[in-house]
């Protein structure tokens, strides 16, 4: 091993060190353990997604259903989807989204849209009632 690769791994466990600068080598290390298996579940769970997409979602179906539901709903709708359904979901829409985005962003722009539009129904609603002559 050359000494620039000992120096950059020494600068990484140097960074690792500062953040628990507070705690004995023994709680850092179960720390660290604990994230590196929720990370790897979380990995695992994400290959499970992947595998399980496919293209035979019905996007226009998903988009009717996620226009009057309530914002928890929608984010419950939505996480069970891949990246890729998601982007698809919003070019479906008309949302440009850069494919480097993360699955968070994609879904908190389908959200926002959802949401907006919600809110522009309910003031031309109001709008409309509002002009309409009371007796």
């Amino acid at each position: 091993m050359k000494v620039n690769n000992i120096l950059s791994l020494i600068g990484k466990i140097d960074k690792i060190l500062e953040l628990y600068k507070n705690y004995s080598i023994s709680e850092a290390l179960d720390n660290i353990l604990i994230d590196l298996k929720e990370y790897k579940k979380y990995k695992d769970k994400e290959k499970v997604f992947h595998k399980q997409s496919n293209s035979s979602i019905d996007f226009e179906k998903v988009i009717s259903e996620l226009k009057n539901k309530d914002r928890e709903t929608i984010i419950n709708i939505l996480e069970e989807l891949t990246k890729n359904d998601l982007l698809n979901i919003t070019s479906h829409i008309g949302l440009k989204m850069k494919s480097d985005a993360t699955k968070v962003q994609i879904v908190n722009e389908i959200i926002n849209h959802f949401s907006f539009m919600q809110l522009n129904n309910k003031i031309s609603e109001r709008k409309s009632n509002s002009s309409e002559p009371q007796n």
